[in-house]
């Protein structure tokens, strides 16, 4: 897959998984989109996803994903498929969203 194919992939899912912010969704790179991908995206999203960032980004994006952005199950799954043990998100972290 090309990097304009992948380019695509991830501008679809900005459109899509963004539906209340189209007006302004958040840039290809940020954290706040690879994270509705992990909690809402297709299977194509992830694999685009995957193959774009690498897995210490993906990884990253877990370890300071804001409380309530992600779902515990979700986490959960990204962490095995991650082969990671991180904590989940505590609420009362002082973490700054991104």
């Amino acid at each position: 897959m090309t990097h304009l194919e992948l380019e695509k992939i991830l501008r679809g899912a900005q459109h899509t998984l963004f539906w209340d912010e189209r007006q302004n969704p958040p840039p290809l790179d940020s954290p706040r989109l690879r994270l509705r991908i992990m909690e809402l995206g297709t299977w194509e999203h992830v694999r685009a996803m995957e193959r774009t960032f690498s897995k210490e980004t993906i990884i990253e994006t877990l370890e300071n994903a804001p409380y309530g952005s992600i779902s515990p199950m979700t986490f959960n799954f990204w962490c095995l498929r991650l082969d990671v043990q991180i904590p989940y998100p505590d609420r009362f972290a002082t973490r700054k969203p991104s």
